[in-house]
């Protein structure tokens, strides 16, 4: 059947509802937007009411299908198609349960009662094997309607049944009817028969193991099932997890992983080597000007009275000149202090590198 062909599926659906003798209106319309509730009745029908045969096999089986919800119910059905069909629906028990899917719902319920009228008839045919009689020879008798006084000839074979014989003479002459029982002159035959009830008897709580028997073989089914499903799962899962780890193993490649407090703390001894190379190379400028200065005032007298009244000539300009190395000053000082706070912080936190 092609896929998206729901009209046919639909057809399909109606003959397999035919063939199973489905007394009850079926909706459509309702099947055809795929509502759990119309697909339901069907599946229970078909489990339940159809075949009394196919019901007492699933209650020989240990399951269940009746005065439930619909999630038990439907779980029920899906261990039931596992374990007895061995036939796995194309949709879980949560996508059944939930509007849509009504092409793979339809598929389904004729998959459903397709199985469900093969079991009926592999179990009547078993039944009615099981239940055969056992057929005995046919027994030869040789029964003469004649004068009172004359002798009965010979009994045929061996295994007479235990039952009145009565001769029915046709024609247009009416004779009288005798009817004979067995007499006690052949215990053979007694004993055959008894020796075919016995047999009979025995045969019967024989019977019982195979029926244990058929349900240990579907629970141990069941079992290796639900170990290949489970087996299934876990390598799925440890094929993930594989994948992930590659993947992962792929972008943290030269790559390196630090803590927050790791990387705060390594901040703060970047930040205090860099203010301590800013403060010696501030220090080594100024001690070179110092020198420079010491040098010149050193180097003549003349000089530095010759500057004096040029000074005096520039006015207060000159006079604001040796505030720059004071603000330079302030300003190293106050790199000292923000580094002394810095190392109280430091010594404070324990070290983690």
């Amino acid at each position: 059947m092609a896929t998206g062909d729901l009209k046919g599926c639909l057809r399909k659906m109606e003959t397999s509802l035919r063939s199973l003798k489905y007394p009850r209106d079926v909706d459509y319309q309702r099947l055809a937007v795929g509502d759990p509730s119309a697909c339901l009745p069907i599946i229970s029908f078909a489990f339940t009411s159809f075949s009394p045969s196919l019901a007492e096999h699933l209650v020989e089986c240990g399951v269940e299908l009746t005065g439930m919800n619909d999630v038990r119910f439907i779980e029920n059905v899906y261990k039931v198609l596992r374990d007895v069909f061995s036939y796995k629906p194309l949709l879980t028990k949560q996508q059944f349960l939930q509007f849509g899917f009504a092409e793979r719902k339809v598929s389904i319920l004729c998959d459903i009662v397709g199985l469900v009228l093969n079991k009926h008839k592999e179990l009547t045919k078993e039944s009615k094997h099981t239940n055969k009689p056992k057929r005995r020879q046919p027994l030869k008798s040789c029964i003469k309607n004649e004068i009172p006084s004359a002798e009965w000839d010979s009994v045929g074979s061996v295994g007479l049944a235990l039952q009145p014989l009565v001769e029915k003479h046709l024609g247009g002459h009416t004779a009288p009817v005798r009817i004979v029982h067995i007499s006690d002159e052949h215990p053979a035959q007694k004993e055959e028969s008894e020796k075919l009830s016995d047999d009979e008897h025995r045969e019967e709580p024989a019977r019982a193991p195979e029926s244990t028997e058929c349900v240990l073989a579907s629970q141990i089914r069941a079992m290796e099932v639900a170990l290949l499903e489970s087996v299934g799962r876990l390598e799925q899962r440890l094929n993930l997890m594989e994948n992930r780890v590659l993947s992962l193993e792929k972008s943290m490649a030269g790559k390196i992983t630090i803590q927050s407090n790791q990387w705060e703390n390594l901040e703060s001894r970047v930040l205090l080597l860099e203010t301590r190379l800013a403060l010696t190379s501030a220090q080594d400028f100024y001690s070179d000007q110092s020198e420079l200065k010491t040098d010149s005032v050193s180097a003549s007298g003349s000089s530095s009275e010759i500057q004096q009244p040029f000074q005096d000539k520039r006015g207060p300009a000159a006079l604001s000149a040796p505030t720059v190395p004071e603000n330079f000053q302030e300003r190293l000082d106050r790199i000292v202090c923000m580094m002394k706070d810095t190392s109280n912080i430091l010594q404070n936190l324990e070290p983690t590198i």
